[in-house]
């Protein structure tokens, strides 16, 4: 392989092709991973190990992905209860002290979702 092809890849950005749920981890450098149906996937936060996205072509009610180890669940904004999958007590209780620090925040990225507009980053728990 020539230099300028190594140093090409050396600066190219990685996409990791798993599904949302192993992709962004702690310490992991991707701000936005492949989907299963290979929509794009915008992480729009993580805290202590909690991995905060949001899908372009997702359904009705407006809703957030919290990802957490092996478990992830839809996150209704409006009420910020459960809409499916499921999260360990502790994880869905930091998740919904986060989205009612930031609800006003999650309903315009879900407006720019739904317009297919690059969404906002959230600030995290601190």
């Amino acid at each position: 392989m020539a230099a300028e092809d190594v140093e090409r890849q050396r600066r190219t950005p990685r996409v990791d092709p798993g599904p949302a749920r192993y992709a962004n981890h702690v310490g992991a450098s991707f701000a936005v991973c492949r989907r299963r149906d290979d929509g794009r996937v915008p992480r729009i936060s993580s805290f202590y190990g909690i991995v905060i996205a949001m899908y372009y072509r997702d359904h009705h009610p407006p809703h957030f992905h919290a990802i957490y180890a092996e478990y992830e669940a839809q996150i209704v904004i409006e009420t910020l209860e459960p809409l499916a999958g499921e999260l360990p007590g502790r994880a869905l209780r930091l998740v919904q002290e986060w989205g009612g620090m930031h609800r006003a925040e999650l309903e315009a990225n879900w407006e720019r979702a739904e317009a297919h507009l690059p969404l906002d980053t959230i600030e995290p728990l601190p």
